[in-house]
This record gives C-alpha cells, structure tokens and sequence, in this order.
C-alpha cells in the first residue's frame, strides 16, 4: 500500500504527468525560488510570489524551500474609520469666483483657490494583515528539480523539489467554499516533514500570537491612521482634515503632533480607533510530533501535513465603525474553523477545485499552434523572449486567462470589489492606498468580467454603487449646494465620495458615479436581467439629478459643466510656461453625462419608471456640449483646443465615448478618424494598465498591426512581473484586466449592435479558437479560425434573442432556440 502510495506521489511530483494542462497553456511556472539578492543580502521577491484568493481573503505564495512564505490579505482591512475617512470641503462658497476666474482666463488663478478650498483629506489605505512563515529546511544545499507552479484552471500553487534523496511537494490554494487557505505538505519517504509554524505582522505594536495544541492564534488593531504622505509643517495644511496629526497653535498655523511617532499610529496616539483582525491557523499531521512554544507550532517528523488557516476583521459595513461597532474577529475565524470540522485535505481541495473551475472552465482560448518548445520555458522566460515579434503567441492566451483566474480569485458575490492591487498587497500603506480610483483604474477591473463569462463576479462592484450612494449625495450637498450624488476621483471601503488631497488635475473630478453607472447598463446588455436596472435605477436617476444641476449654460444655449479636468492630464496656454489642468466641459464631461442621460432613460422605459426629472434630462441631453475636432485633427481633450504638455500622457480620458463608450462608432467617421489621431499622438508606450486601455482602442479601430505594436510593449518585463503581474509600475491589477478585454475585443465585438467576428484579428494569431465566450443580448459563442481565416462558429443563447452576426462583409442574421447550438454559416 505504501508503494502504491508513493508512486502516485512520485507521479504528482513529475509535472509531465499532467500534459493537460501544459497543452492547454493554463500553466504558469519558475524554476527558481522567490528570492533576490539586493547588496549581498537575499530576500524574498514579492513579485515572484504566486497569487491565491477567494474573493475575501488571499495569499502570495512565495514556495522557497527553506523559508516559505504566505503573505495574506483580507479585503476588508483598512485603515480609518468611516467618520474620519473622508472631508468635505466647502467648494460652494469659491464655485463663484472660480466659475469668474476661468471666464477671464485666468485659470492658474482658479486652480491655487481650488487647491486650498477644494480638496479633502487622504484616502484609507488598503493593507496587509501580515504572513504566515513555515520554517522547513536548515541545510538546502544540493536541492535539484525545483520547480513552482499555478494552474490556472484548479486555482492550486504547487512547489516541488528534490533534497537529500527526498521528493517533496507542497501545494496552496484558498477556497471560496470553506473561507480558508489550506496548504499540503507531503514527502515521498516517511517522517520527512519538519516545519516550525509562525504568524508574522506589519502591526507588531497591537498584535499577540496564541500557540495552542494544534493552533495558532494571530489577533491585532490596524492602525487607526495612516497618512501616504510625508508629514510636514506648512503654513497652509489645514489640521482640521488630520487632527490626529497636526495640532493648531496660538498663531492659528498647525504644527506636527509628535513627528517621532510617523505617518502611522494604532491604539491611544488614535482614541483606540483601528480595524480588528484575527488568522487563526490549525494543523493535521500525519505521524510525527506537534510541538508547542508560545507563539509558533513545530511540526516533526511527520509523514505529511495539513494546514488550514481562515481569517477576518471587525469590519461590520461601511457606516459602522470597526472599533465600536465592529464584530468580533476572532468568534468570527473560530466557528469558521469549526464549520470545516475535521481537517480532510482531499475533501477540502476537491471541493475547492469544483467551484473554482465552474467559473474557469466556461471559457477557454487557444491563439497559434501548439508550441513545446515555448510552453516548455518557465514563465518569466517567455516573457523576456516574447518581444516584438510575438514567436510565443500563445503567451496572450495565458495572460488573457491570467486574467480571468485574477478576477476569480479577487471578486466574489459579498466580497469586496477588486482594488488598484486586486486582493493582493503586502504593504501597511499600498501604493496609491490600494484606492478604487474612478477615473479608470477601478473600472477597468470589470471591463472583461462580462465578456468573460463571469457575470455573478461584477456584484461587489455593482454593490458598491449603492453603498456609495448615501456619501455622495452628503457630498454633492455640503460641497456644491446641489442634489443628487456624485463621487470623486478615489474611494475606499468606507465609500468617501468627497475629493482626497494631492492637486486638482486628479482630485478635482465630480464624474465617477457616471463612469460606474455605466457597468449596471453593461451588464443588463450581457444578460438581459432587468433586475439590475431595477436595483440601480434610484442610483442612476440621483446621478442624473446631480449631472443636471451641475452643468450650465455656456452663454450660447450650450450646456457644460463649469469647472472640470481630464484627468489627470494638463495643458499648456500659448506664451506661457507653466502647466495647467482646469477648464470648464472637458470631453470626458460632457461623455460621461451624455450616456449616464442616454442609459436613465432607456431604462426608466425597459423598468416602466416615470419621475419628473426625466422630462429635465431629455431637454438637457440634446443641449450638452458636443465633440470637436482640434488643430492637429484630434479629437479634442477640452472644450477649448489646448496644447497638451505631455503628449505621450497615459491617460486617455476624451477617447472614453469610443472606448469603454460606444457614441463615437462607423456611424461618425469624422470622431473616428479624429480617435485614430488622438491614438497616434499618444504613441504606444505608457504604464501598464494605459497599454492596457490602448489595446482596445486600437483593436475596436481595427488595427492588428498598432495592436501588436502595443502587446510586445506591454508583454516585456518591465511593464510584466515574472509572475504576469502588469506593472505600472509597480504592481497595478488593472492591467492585467485591461489587456485581457484587448485581447477580447481583437476576436469579437458587439458595440455596435451586431456581433463581429475576428474584427481586428493580428497576424501573428494566424490560427486558434475561443469558446464560451459572451456577448450582448445573453449568448455564448465559440469559433475558431486557421490561416486567418474564420473555420466555424456557433451560437448557444441564454436568451432567444435575435442578434445580426458579421464576419468580413458577410452578415446574417438569425433568432435562436434558448438553449440550443446554432451554427452560424458565414
């Protein structure tokens, strides 16, 4: 029994057992340990850790030999509280003599009063609960057959190796139907495993480790405060928006409160404010001993060993404070672990598998002929050799699934949405905060969950919109005087929709509930559910109220709004030197109102929804300010034609009603050739995830050959980590997202109200298949082609709904059986 046993493991341990998955390319892999050596010092690589999420909690595996490594995250750890983690500045009372400044061009003018009078505070940063470390190996040396592995499609991390004649294998996984990362550790010879288990965490000062039996207790406060920026005493910092740090003096200026304690502080320096948190880790092993000291579990001799480790936080919602009112995280992560019962690893990871690969497995693509010789090379080599000459083209695939697995693993029904770095962050302060930045970062997230056939993955996106809503209209009252909600550029879990610090050219934006309006349109197009209007109509009408009330007349019956961005773009004025950003309706403005107006109305007629307002919006929607063409034959980024200071800038705010939007289309030909120059202008270098928004640009323009231009740029080390991470740099989610509804947009597009196959088809993709995936009006469609040409294709509809397809100049149109395959004969 015992060799029958260890054959199989010996089988597992040999990745050629499993051709499968390495045909399919679901595979990514290194054949080095997570470490870098920085001045003679080694440590461990974050960005060669591998990703593991149920939607709420997370793991980076590191999978070294000797010091492994889980670094762990809960989506719902941040710092602040929801009374402190936003401020409202009183722009009302300035709009006036803003509004005035700008009418005389005098907008650097406008811009310093903005600055002091129209921002609010820094946003609640998004971090790290901390590791969990497993001391394995004293001595590595002679360690052969290294090798580390995602599989994309069962959502396990596995590392194997060879030491002292012992096979080992260990594999990680975080499953959504038991709340838990479980990790396996397995020998092929008896009593091989020995590890000490220890928690470790960024907030040591709040944070006691328990050590029991066969468990470990990790319990701590986050930091009631924490502040990005570098504390500094200046005349014009206004205390009131940090009176944890700053203090006001006889002389009315503030002053730093104790700058020895930093820009972050827990317990008494914050009135005991801070989110609670708790891990609680439990161990199974098969023979061998468990050992207790204080703080960490040694695990000796054992055959193999089981770990499974559930973690929360107080957070009770997000106008409850987490101190006060928050629930207990420790009950919380004990009757989960008493809801798993009896650790049973075979049980726990089918189960896991199962779920994960219901979502997975609905779709798959395949771009170019299998290739061993490519697919053979661990991951962070394909990506140095891919380049511009696209000789791996099946690499696209991976990230295009890469993709899909991120979303599954960040974003379930009830977790939170997935933020600047997913679920994934190891720091106490997250570049940018971890932020849902509305101006396209946050957004971009869920630009391929629809076509991807993962619909029930936009809930935690779609949901925060309602929980927005109750801050936005406070906002859009105390700060503009006016009603309805809005939302600015950045958002954290406490849904602050007020603006944050920084300058006006990002924080000045009152635009970002139109943008996330757009996502509840979208996704009733996909799925034809006329729930999600229902649910969200209250939320676009107060949009629509606040859009309404905002924009003015121009003078000349042309309605804009009076004080806007692009964000995050600037400009320069002829004959001067200095860099601006404010004018009044920029194109992103008066985009974004136009088709938050045009989806209200439409769907007040689909739900049967009259209100007064309405009538004011049809009257509006005609007057809004519409596109125009600058001097270059661009399409113009601000209402006025002004040179922009930085040509090459990543964002393209003014192309939005092409890309995501669709006003701009064949029917308008003039915008779409003046898109194409605004494109060209640009250029095709950028951060990660603005690459990622120009490959649908530029695939949605039909243009394989700038689209492949784009690919080799984004798919090159320095905007891709060598876990296929996209880089901004660093580290930001929505590039991966962003390339993958790229990718999508290349094979099929329905923008237009007619399904399109192989629209922008490259050529260095001359043949490959895509199955499963879903397009507007409720279908899934697979097709295939070789030699560039389409080979077959067929509709299986979720709806019944007639739909025109296009292939080339070739179109039908057809009405399909619910339920049935229709072969589509183009």
């Amino acid at each position: 029994m015992y060799l029958k046993t260890t054959l199989a493991l010996i089988c597992m341990l040999n990745y050629g057992c499993l051709p499968m998955s390495a045909e399919k390319d679901v595979v990514i892999w290194h054949d080095s340990e997570a470490k870098k050596v920085e001045s003679g010092e080694t440590s461990t690589d974050w960005l060669r850790a591998f990703p593991i999420g149920n939607g709420s909690l997370g793991g980076m595996v590191y999978g070294n030999v000797d010091k492994d490594e889980v670094q762990i995250n809960h989506d719902t750890l941040y710092a602040l509280e929801p009374d402190t983690a936003g401020y409202i500045p009183d722009a009302k009372s300035t709009l006036p003599t803003v509004r005035k400044l700008l009418a005389n061009g005098k907008i650097k003018e406008a811009e310093t009063l903005m600055r002091l009078n129209w921002l609010g505070r820094s946003n609640a940063p998004y971090m790290s609960i901390g590791s969990l470390h497993l001391d394995c190996h004293p001595d590595t040396i002679g360690v052969t057959n290294y090798r580390k592995s995602l599989d994309l499609s069962e959502a396990v991390v596995a590392t194997t190796y060879t030491l002292d004649g012992v096979n080992y294998r260990r594999e990680y996984f975080s499953s959504y139907p038991d709340k838990a990362i479980v990790m396996r550790l397995q020998a092929d010879k008896p009593g091989k495993i020995t590890t000490t288990l220890r928690f470790s965490t960024p907030h040591a000062q709040t944070t006691t480790f328990k050590a029991d039996g066969t468990t470990i207790l990790m319990h701590g406060q986050g930091p009631g405060e924490a502040f990005r920026r570098r504390l500094v005493d200046k005349v014009d910092c206004d205390g009131r928006k940090y009176p944890c740090f700053y203090k006001k003096g006889a002389d009315g200026k503030y002053s730093i409160i104790d700058p020895s304690k930093g820009n972050i502080r827990y317990g008494e320096d914050v009135g005991g404010r801070g989110m609670f948190f708790a891990g609680l880790l439990r161990v199974s092993a098969e023979g061998g001993t468990v050992s207790v000291n204080d703080e960490t579990l040694t695990v000796t001799g054992a055959d193999s060993l089981t770990l499974v480790m559930c973690g929360d936080t107080s957070f009770n919602g997000v106008h409850k404070s987490p101190s006060k009112e928050g629930k207990d995280p420790v009950a919380s992560v004990n009757k989960l672990q008493d809801a798993i019962g009896k650790i049973d690893y075979d049980t726990l990871q089918k189960r896991h598998v199962k779920d994960h690969k219901n979502l997975f497995n609905r779709l798959s693509i395949e771009l170019g002929a299998y290739d061993s010789s490519k697919r053979d090379l661990p991951t962070d080599q394909r990506i140095i050799q891919y380049g511009k000459h696209h000789s791996d083209p099946s690499l696209s695939a991976l990230l295009y699934q890469f993709s899909r697995y991120l979303s599954i693993a960040s974003s379930r029904p009830g977790s939170q949405p997935a933020g600047l770095q997913g679920l994934w962050n190891k720091d106490v302060i997250s570049p940018w905060n971890g932020a849902y930045t509305t101006n396209i970062n946050a957004e971009m997230n869920y630009w391929n969950i629809e076509r991807g056939n993962l619909s029930e993955l936009h809930e935690p996106f779609l949901r925060s919109i309602t929980e927005c809503v109750e801050n936005g209209k406070k906002v859009a009252k105390q700060m503009y005087g006016i009603e309805g909600w809005c939302m600015h550029h950045n958002i954290s879990i406490w849904r602050s929709c007020a603006p944050v610090d920084g300058k006006p050219r990002a924080s000045s934006w009152p635009m970002g509930a139109g943008w996330y309006l757009q996502h509840v349109w979208e996704q009733y197009e996909f799925t034809q559910d006329k729930k999600v209007l229902e649910t969200h109509y209250p939320a676009m009408l107060e949009s629509a109220r606040f859009f309404s009330q905002w924009v003015e007349d121009r003078g000349d019956g042309t309605l804009w709004t009076p004080v806007g961005i692009s964000p995050e773009n600037i400009f320069r004025l002829p004959g001067t030197r200095g860099t601006l950003s404010v004018s009044p309706g920029p194109t992103m403005d008066m985009a974004i109102i136009r088709e938050c107006y045009t989806n209200l109305l439409a769907t007040s007629k689909i739900i049967g929804k009259n209100d007064p307002l309405l009538e004011t919006i049809r009257k509006q929607l005609p007057k809004l300010l519409p596109y125009q063409i600058g001097k270059y034959g661009q399409l113009q980024e601000w209402s006025s034609d002004y040179e922009e200071a930085e040509k090459n800038h990543r964002h393209i705010s003014h192309l939005y009603g092409f890309f995501p939007g669709s006003e701009i289309n064949n029917s308008t030909p003039k915008l779409l050739k003046a898109v194409r120059k605004s494109m060209e202008r640009r250029g095709n270098g950028a951060t990660g995830w603005s690459m990622g928004w120009k490959l649908c640009i530029w695939a949605r323009l039909g243009d394989p050959v700038q689209f492949g231009d784009l690919l080799g740029n984004l798919l090159h080390p320095e905007r891709v980590a060598s876990n296929l991470f996209a880089l901004c740099p660093p580290f930001q989610i929505d590039g991966n997202f962003g390339a993958a509804r790229g990718i999508a947009e290349c094979l099929i597009q329905d923008h237009e109200k007619e399904i399109v196959l192989l629209p922008s088809l490259p050529k260095f993709w001359p043949e490959g298949s895509v199955n499963g995936i879903v397009v507007k009006g409720n279908h899934e469609i697979d097709f295939a082609w070789k030699n560039g040409k389409l080979t077959s294709a067929t509709l299986r509809s979720r709806s019944g709904k007639a739909c025109k397809i296009r292939y080339g100049d070739n179109v039908i149109n057809i009405t399909p059986e619910v339920g049935k395959e229709t072969k589509i004969n183009l």
